[in-house]
């Protein structure tokens, strides 16, 4: 008997239980969140499948189920969804096919760093750890008057502007992640945060590719400080590719993908940076994304790891393209595993007030191959936002073709697209000083840039009418430091306040109140010497 019971262990020793990665199709949230809650790890989920590893005797009943591969811990996996047909049979050196339909492949790499590849395709990096289902949907503003500074702010907006930005982002020619070009596309960007004001800018660390490479560049963030520290998230891609995402292409220019869903950021920071807001706001553009979303997954997973407060991500990627005699509208995809559907709500809802003209329609995709995944899986609230999500909508992404003309060609489009997610994260960042539905509200007062101040800083005043104002500097004791303005504002005026050499470095108060007592206000301002 002892024998046997040695020869039992040496045999669970020498064939024990592997882990394998299991397919397992229509798996709803509530069953995914179970299995998450014993143990079990699921490293995707979507509206079609799941893909959870667990040892064979693990395995869910009740479900259609495929097992794809043994000890999946050490290798990588890609979603693939195909823009164009794929005979995948042509790239077994570089990755192993493990399923395929009409509308997606899982794949596995070789570990062999692809050469020559032409195929043009979404992909996303299956997240190798257990995805984060968060099914709390916060309480959020649901008005229906439009608010005066919202629509002042999104004026501000135009096809210009949009255009502008798109052009300058494409005529880097590429933005290839392996072309020294994105490291000037990054800096362009990072600049372009600074002069609009924001509190901060800086570079967040990307993450490695699958061969452990560092990137040449890494992300982009700019942050406008508000009351609270939770947070609304504007973002997008800056990286692009014209078929060929892990070789250093030269020409990649990427107008409509995703040059355009840059320009829609960087014009959210240009005119939200002067206003003040109780929520903070982030702006991102994310490198990595072409190759399977690597920069914000590593964001992402940063942010829950440091128990980060985000309340909702609108991620906008290509939103410049519209085939002849096609509806000019805006799809706004979320997912099933995080409540990210309220904000494809708040956004068809705030959009329809502010930008009646763009049509906005929900959609539930499958795929998941931009960067708004990335924080679905680390449980945050998060959509897209595109000009149209069928897949070959746009026939010129991810080719040499996607340029200003024939494939970023509506920048009526692009534009109304800016302003109704700009309009939708200010409603639900709660911008100071006025409200949706309330009378009389006082404008805000005035506005300060930057609030972290190395050398001067400016003040935009409102009109305030008849009243006279008085506009001064306060210390942290209280004490008047120094008087800024005394007189009538009629018109908005603006105010350039150098740094006075005999301030101590710290925290100040400016206060502008008016003669007849009716108006004031109080804003904090950081002096650094």
């Amino acid at each position: 008997m002892m024998h046997s019971f040695l020869a039992l262990i040496i045999l669970v020793q020498l064939f024990p239980n592997p882990e394998v990665l299991v397919k397992v199709d229509n798996l709803p949230t509530s069953e995914a969140k179970v299995l998450l809650e014993n143990g079990i790890e699921v490293w995707e989920h979507n509206n079609r499948f799941s893909l959870i590893v667990c040892t064979q005797d693990k395995i869910p009943a009740n479900y259609k189920t495929q097992i794809l591969d043994n000890n999946p811990r050490k290798n990588s996996y890609f979603i693939i969804q195909p823009l164009e047909p794929i005979d995948y049979t042509q790239y077994t050196e570089f990755i192993q096919l493990l399923w395929v339909d009409k509308e997606l492949a899982i794949v596995k790499a070789t570990g062999v760093r692809p050469k020559g590849i032409k195929f043009r395709a979404e992909i996303k990096k299956v997240r190798n750890k257990p995805i984060i289902i968060n099914l709390n949907r916060p309480e959020l503003p649901s008005g229906t008057r439009q608010n005066p500074l919202i629509e002042e702010m999104i004026a501000n907006i135009d096809s210009a502007m949009m255009f502008n930005y798109t052009k300058r982002l494409q005529d880097f020619r590429t933005r290839n992640n392996y072309n020294d070009s994105i490291i000037s596309a990054a800096a362009y960007v990072f600049n372009e945060f600074t002069q609009s004001g924001l509190d901060l800018v800086y570079y967040s660390e990307s993450g490695t590719d699958p061969w452990g490479n560092q990137f040449l560049a890494d992300n982009i963030v700019g942050i406008k400080y508000g009351e609270t520290d939770s947070a609304l998230i504007v973002c997008a891609h800056l990286d692009a590719t014209a078929g060929d995402p892990y070789n250093p292409e030269n020409f990649a220019p990427g107008a409509d993908d995703n040059a355009s869903g840059c320009a829609g950021v960087l014009a959210a920071a240009k005119v939200m940076a002067p206003y003040d807001f109780h929520r903070e706001l982030r702006f991102i553009c994310f490198v990595g994304e072409e190759l399977g979303l690597y920069g914000s997954a590593q964001y992402a997973d940063s942010c829950a790891g440091a128990g980060s407060h985000i309340v909702g991500v609108y991620n906008m990627d290509m939103i410049c393209h519209r085939d002849q005699g096609n509806v000019e509208d805006l799809d706004a995809d979320d997912n099933l595993h995080t409540p990210s559907g309220f904000l494809s709500d708040t956004l068809i809802h705030f959009g329809g007030i502010y930008v009646p003209a763009l049509p906005i329609i929900e959609r539930h995709l499958t795929g998941g191959s931009s960067d708004h995944a990335s924080f679905q899986n680390a449980g945050y609230p998060a959509i897209l936002t595109i000009d149209d999500a069928s897949i070959g909508a746009n026939p010129y992404i991810h080719s040499p073709g996607d340029t200003i003309g024939p494939s970023a060609n509506d920048f009526i489009l692009a534009t109304n697209s800016a302003k109704a997610v700009v309009a939708t994260v200010a409603e639900l960042a709660g911008i100071l000083g006025g409200g949706i539905g309330e009378e009389n509200r006082i404008p805000l007062s005035f506005i300060i840039t930057p609030t972290i101040v190395k050398g001067s800083f400016d003040i935009t005043i409102k009109p305030f009418g008849s009243s006279s104002v008085t506009v001064s500097l306060f210390d942290i004791t209280g004490r008047e430091v120094l008087s800024l303005f005394n007189g009538r504002v009629t018109k908005t005026l603006r105010l350039k306040c150098p740094l006075s050499g005999s301030l101590a470095g710290g925290v100040y108060f400016i206060a502008i109140r008016s003669s007849d007592e009716k108006i004031g206000a109080v804003k904090k301002v950081v002096f650094v010497k």
